[in-house]
């Protein structure tokens, strides 16, 4: 019975403290039910936003990434790329761009192009 209490206490403490601030404790707040967070959309803008960025450093020729020596971690801007590629939104004008695929693509090709037979990559 004990531990039954024990597992009703943190409800009756938020309780308390909503009560406090003047407000019914049975009214949920907007924050708590997500209502009002930008997180998402947030995310997607900066992310949009630094599409160019990310392709200012892209060789079309080899489909690396990066300036100077290769570094394989240079491709990993092909994950912000595949994400801006997919993600379906009126803010995202990358959305299924035909030219953004054949970057991915490519910069795909480029990691196969350096992979030892065991597919492995040397860093």
């Amino acid at each position: 019975m004990k531990w039954k209490m024990l597992l009703l206490l943190p409800a009756a403490w938020a309780a308390a403290a909503v009560a406090a601030e003047g407000q019914s404790a049975g009214v949920i707040s907007p924050e708590a039910t997500g209502v009002g967070l930008t997180f998402k959309t947030r995310a997607l803008e900066q992310l949009v936003a630094r599409v160019p960025g990310i392709l200012r450093t892209y060789d079309e020729k080899t489909g690396r990434f990066g300036s100077g020596l290769f570094v394989v971690g240079d491709q990993n801007h092909l994950f912000p790329l595949a994400v801006a590629y997919a993600t379906a939104s009126p803010r995202n004008r990358y959305h299924r761009d035909a030219k953004l695929l054949e970057v991915i693509m490519k910069g795909g090709d480029a990691l196969i192009e350096v992979q030892d037979p065991q597919g492995r990559w040397r860093f």
